[in-house]
């Protein structure tokens, strides 16, 4: 990974509490990122979301979002 990219999780110490005392231990945290789609240079919406297929996710969302209807719209 270069630096200043984000993949979907990182690593993230931690401690786990139990009966017989403390332990640390390492584990995955799911990565998230703002992401804004802008229509005609208007902001509609700026969601988090994992940092991989954000052109997909921003289809996804106007698509849903009934505002295109096909890929042409785009």
């Amino acid at each position: 990974m270069k630096e200043g990219e984000l993949g979907t999780k990182t690593e993230f110490e931690v401690a786990r509490i139990k009966r017989g005392g403390k332990e640390t231990l390492t584990v995955d945290i799911v990565t998230e990122v703002p992401c804004t789609i802008d229509v005609n240079g208007s902001e509609l919406v700026t969601q988090m979301c994992t940092p991989t297929l954000l052109k997909e996710f921003a289809v996804g969302f106007l698509f849903i979002s009934g505002m295109i209807q096909r890929a042409d719209d785009i």
